[in-house]
């Protein structure tokens, strides 16, 4: 079996598309920039004053605070014409961090494609029971309750068993697929719920939705501003949610870019056929990554889109979300 590329590529430190690190964008209390409009004018008015800032063209380079500050104003436009502006959002609950859970219900979708790679091919249709997935990836907070609780050792850029210091919010990185399965047994035995990662038909299937065959979560076109992909220019992780125009068909966010997602299963080929020992957990086979990153290209974050790499490894751009199973169905 081949491995796809970039997976596993050390990320350096060089600037991407103009935009420095040194220009941190202050963000709201739940880890989201202000929006450009003054939240205090009448909808309509407000409506067309985030359009008229989102029409101007970004600057040829662009710093990180104008970048997040457009990702807001794309938000915030998106929540007017949804009927969703100032409805507030939590991604877990105390004491745990157990995840707010999105559920993804019974029945077949597409999964795979017609156009992309070859271990993207055939298309074909594939059915699930229902799972509940938590809407974003482990956040580096969770993850610190683990760590404390259990004494186990931090993702190695941590100092003194803490997160850096502003990136609580972010996704938890460089944790290796065992680190977590750690991580859900933890939790299942902290919240008495059998939490494990989801397969990469149930990720799949909570990215694209079942009523079509898009390309990515929020559609068919590209929009750099609904995901933190290299097209974006971030050159790190941001907050988990920030995104919420780049939603999937159920609400899912961080689907496409941020960070790569470790999966249960093995880098197999399609058709996927979850009875074909690919779930199995034994051994130390090549597991599934999906999502794409911050430092890869749109290509990555197409919701077919599907890497393998070692489960020993902690990559610098990878992380993780869970699932936990509805009643009566075995994993």
């Amino acid at each position: 079996m081949h491995l796809l590329p970039f997976a596993s590529l050390h990320i350096g430190r060089a600037r991407v598309h103009g935009v420095s690190r040194r220009n941190a964008h202050p963000l709201t209390t739940d880890g989201m920039p202000a929006p450009c409009a003054p939240l205090a004018l009448n909808g309509e008015e407000r409506e067309r004053r985030l359009q008229a800032e989102l029409d101007k063209p970004l600057d040829k380079q662009p710093n990180r605070e104008s970048v997040l500050r457009r990702v807001a104003t794309a938000n915030a436009l998106s929540m007017i014409q949804s009927g969703q502006f100032g409805v507030g959002t939590q991604f877990w609950k105390m004491p745990w961090g157990e995840p707010d859970w999105v559920t993804v219900p019974a029945g077949e979708f597409w999964m795979g494609s017609k156009k992309g790679e070859a271990l993207e091919k055939p298309l074909h249709k594939v059915g699930l029971e229902t799972v509940q997935i938590a809407q974003v990836p482990v956040t580096n907070a969770q993850y610190a309750l683990f760590v404390a609780d259990q004494k186990v050792d931090p993702p190695s850029h941590w100092r003194s068993g803490r997160p850096p210091k502003g990136e609580e919010n972010h996704p938890v990185v460089r944790v290796s697929w065992y680190n977590a399965q750690a991580y859900c047994r933890w939790l299942s035995d902290k919240i008495g719920r059998a939490v494990r990662l989801p397969t990469e038909a149930e990720w799949e299937k909570a990215a694209r939705g079942d009523q079509d065959q898009r390309e990515y979560p929020w559609g068919d076109e590209w929009a750099e501003l609904k995901c933190n992909s290299y097209e974006l220019g971030l050159e790190s992780t941001s907050p988990v949610g920030l995104f919420t125009s780049g939603a999937s068909p159920y609400g899912c966010l961080d689907m496409a870019g941020n960070v790569w997602e470790w999966c249960q299963s093995q880098y197999a080929s399609y058709p996927y056929k979850r009875d074909d020992g690919r779930e199995g957990l034994s051994g130390d086979a090549v597991r599934v990554m999906r999502g794409g990153s911050w430092s890869h290209h749109r290509y990555s974050a197409r919701g077919a889109s599907r890497y393998g790499d070692h489960p020993i490894l902690r990559i610098v751009d990878v992380g993780f979300r869970v699932v936990v199973v509805s009643p009566g169905f075995h994993s």
